[in-house]
């Protein structure tokens, strides 16, 4: 029978994509805390826990009929971004995916009442939310990621469904998983003529004191175990528009026994002004927008760690590679960009190498900042999981 072997809520932010210098200068001259964070994490957890696959709840992969698990082989290719293309441009990523799970959580769908498809094609996109986390998490680790879909019209009773589908594919398909609910707190954008004011990273950049003290709440709660009340107080909770309605999370707990579980959450990282408040927490922050990242078309070539990869091919095009291909060298200057704050279960002290970022073009400039929250504890979950 398969287990959840560790479950959390990360933030996936741009700014940690971005080189150590530009973090600090758009925060203060401080670290953000989500990078070392997510380094221990790294060394705590993903390379040392027993798993086969990691099950992204994606917050940026926003569908509206039903909602779809990455189904293929292999994604392998370099991503930019729609939305932050100036930042986040020609990131490589490459991992396995697990093509057993992802169609056992689609069969599972008509039992409890929703709508999953699993989607194999090589062309689908992906999105920064699975991206930026296995970049700092998965990435030479060779074990299969896997991404789930928020569908945008879904509410919290969606959400908890379609993990309760997630539970049974894992238990019918004796997976080792460890879950990643990779979304935001309290989510409402500061105009854009007030946003360069409000890039750093301290909480008191939330758009509003009532969005702060209802995050630092479920902060709490989440630090206590009491997942029970957080379901319980969501539609109290939407009033401050949490990422993607805080889909991610309510997906994660289904998966792990919803209101029934109470393992108390563990951080791994914080924010400046609020750890004399909220010890050990994973706070809420307002983060910037990666700088510029893409001008250059020079070509570079990529080794790629994974199975799959050729390093014989090579392509002059766009330097964006297609998903899932065998045979494709990458192209286009390496970049890394941004997230945000961390917790998980399974402890245990150290600390993960960072791989520090390089940018193609010169002449980087600070953009607006984007008010993302974040939360995250940890634990090991087999005691109810399985």
């Amino acid at each position: 029978m398969g287990e959840v072997a560790g479950a959390g809520l990360l933030a996936h932010v741009p700014t940690i994509m971005l080189p150590h210098a530009e973090r600090l200068e758009l925060n203060e001259g401080k670290e953000i805390s989500l990078v070392p964070g997510l380094e221990r994490l790294r060394h705590e957890v993903f390379e040392t826990a027993d798993y086969e696959t990691v099950v992204v709840l994606d917050s940026h992969w926003h569908t509206t009929v039903e909602f779809v698990v990455a189904a293929q082989e292999v994604r392998a290719g370099l991503f930019t971004s729609d939305e932050l293309p100036r930042g986040m441009c020609r990131i490589p990523y490459d991992w396995r995916g697990d093509p057993a799970l992802a169609p056992a959580m689609a069969a599972h769908a008509d039992e409890h009442g929703t709508w999953i498809t699993a989607i194999d094609d090589p062309c689908l996109p992906v999105h920064y939310a699975t991206v930026n986390l296995w970049t700092y998490l998965g990435r030479g680790l060779d074990r299969r990621w896997v991404s789930v879909s928020t569908a945008q019209t879904g509410d919290t009773e969606d959400f908890l469904r379609a993990d309760r589908a997630l539970a049974a594919a894992i238990a019918a398909t004796d997976a080792k998983v460890l879950l990643i609910a990779s979304g935001a707190m309290s989510h409402t954008f500061w105009s854009l003529r007030e946003l360069r004011a409000h890039e750093a990273s301290d909480p008191a950049h939330i758009r509003t004191a009532a969005a702060r003290a209802a995050d630092l709440e479920r902060i709490g709660r989440l630090e206590a175990g009491d997942h029970a009340r957080v379901i319980e107080t969501m539609p109290d909770f939407q009033k401050y528009r949490p990422e993607a309605r805080f889909g991610p999370y309510l997906m994660m707990i289904a998966a792990l026994g919803e209101g029934a579980v109470t393992a108390p959450g563990r951080a791994y990282s914080d924010s400046p002004g609020t750890r004399s408040r909220t010890t050990s927490a994973c706070t809420t922050s307002a983060t910037p927008t990666p700088a510029r990242c893409c001008g250059s078309r020079a070509q570079t070539r990529w080794p790629r760690s994974a199975r799959a990869w050729s390093p014989g091919g090579t392509s002059a095009a766009s330097g964006c590679a297609a998903t899932s291909t065998a045979r494709w060298s990458r192209t286009g200057p390496p970049t890394r960009c941004a997230g945000t704050c961390t917790t998980w279960w399974p402890t245990s002290p150290g600390r993960s190498p960072w791989y520090p970022a390089t940018c193609c073009c010169p002449g980087r400039r600070p953009t607006p900042g984007r008010c993302s929250r974040v939360t995250w504890w940890r634990s090991r979950w087999r005691a109810w999981a399985g």
